[in-house]
């Protein structure tokens, strides 16, 4: 009976709706990324309006991160707008490293990427015990790849950089099993508003993007 308990948690219509407005967001990202790519490449966009819109859309994602969490744990209609744009401004910054990396490239990373988000995903679903740890350690190693980034910006060393890389990969790994679960959980006590389910969303979406750069670093390197 557990198994058949277990399975009907991953069919709760809530945690579909948090993993559906994630989707949504890396949809929205990867378009945004792949279009402006090629409106630069055609020459539609010079370099000058491509550096406008990339300057524009940093200061647009640190402002729409903190209004889109208001506007979702406000239970407010502007949330999933809010989502959209922030993951339309990320998608405009990720495109810049289709510069540096060919989109073959990007795409493995990406299938990559999928698969241990899906793992550590299907494990903050299935997992019977208390993943509070896993948050906290996730937490506590950001805290401590801060440090180790403001040390090798003066030492410029290449294995603190490769410690700080995998060190940050596991952060976000934990921290994915953790807010799946939280996730979970919220869908299972019958609370999941609608914008606490973009709400969620969000948080695995920026889970996805932090592990996804952080593979495109890693192998990048090691390719190189």
């Amino acid at each position: 009976m557990e198994n058949y308990y277990s399975y009907d948690q991953v069919r709760n219509p809530s945690i579909v709706k948090v993993f559906g407005y994630m989707f949504l967001g890396l949809l929205i990202s990867a378009l945004s990324a792949v279009g402006l790519f090629y409106l630069f490449g055609s020459g539609v966009l010079g370099p000058i309006s491509y550096l406008g819109v990339t300057i524009a859309s940093s200061i647009g994602l640190i402002i729409l991160v903190f209004v889109s969490q208001l506007y979702c744990l406000r239970n407010k209609k502007g949330g999933l707008i809010t989502y959209g744009l922030y993951s339309l401004c990320m998608g405009v910054l990720l495109s810049s490293l289709m510069f540096t990396y060919s989109i073959r490239f990007l795409g493995f990373v990406f299938l990559c990427t999928s698969l241990v988000f899906g793992v550590m995903a299907l494990y903050g679903i299935f997992t019977k015990t208390n993943t509070t740890s896993l948050g906290m350690f996730g937490v506590g190693a950001l805290f401590g790849v801060i440090t180790l980034t403001i040390i090798n910006i003066f030492l410029q060393s290449a294995p603190i950089y490769y410690l700080i890389s995998y060190i940050s990969l596991a952060a976000m790994l934990a921290l994915t099993a953790y807010d799946v679960n939280k996730a979970k959980q919220l869908a299972n006590s019958g609370y999941m508003s609608e914008g606490l389910a973009i709400y969620m969303a969000l948080q695995l979406y920026t889970d996805f993007i932090y592990i996804f750069l952080r593979l495109v670093r890693i192998i990048g390197r090691s390719r190189n």
